[in-house]
């Protein structure tokens, strides 16, 4: 594959038709975007992972108005003290903030994020994902969480409901 690194340009057509006999498309949009090809020496099986307390794919994390998000989100790379996580990129809300990374043992790095919702952003939801990259290019899965602004955190009520039975 030595021969074959570097960066390649694709150029893919999306088109959808009403029918499949149908011969011209409903619409038609282009889309492209580069590719990265490179020789590692790592296996697949090294790559980084996420740790505690870092929230599992799929979390759903109720913000209550006029408080600030604090996350810290922790990898751990898996092949050797000489591999780093270089980079935690982010798909955020407006205003969330993210720090450097940072080494937090010898196998681990983390980053913190923290974003303080406006009033105009309560009641929405707010899709936040991460992956993190370390330095052999092999990257962490891509995890996201809904972040809801603005919303009260459930409340548990119990009730004890006592029946009197006559003897």
């Amino acid at each position: 594959a030595n021969d074959l690194t570097g960066w390649y340009a694709v150029a893919i057509q999306i088109e959808d038709y009403a029918s499949p006999t149908d011969v011209s498309p409903l619409s038609s949009i282009p889309l492209q975007f580069l590719v990265n090809v490179f020789d590692s020496n790592a296996s697949c099986s090294s790559v980084p992972e996420f740790v505690s307390p870092t929230r599992e794919d799929g979390s759903r994390v109720v913000i209550p108005s006029y408080t600030t998000y604090h996350e810290r989100i922790v990898v751990e790379v898996t092949s050797s003290a000489n591999v780093s996580i270089i980079e935690v990129e982010t798909v955020s809300p407006p205003g969330l903030r993210k720090s450097e990374v940072t080494q937090l043992s010898e196998l681990q790095w983390f980053i913190d994020v923290t974003w303080t919702p406006t009033q105009s952003q309560f009641g929405l939801s707010f899709i936040f994902c991460f992956k993190a990259t370390d330095s052999t290019g092999l990257s962490t899965e891509q995890r996201c969480i809904t972040l809801l602004p603005g919303a009260d955190a459930p409340q548990v009520y119990l009730k004890r409901h006592l029946k009197l039975l006559k003897l």
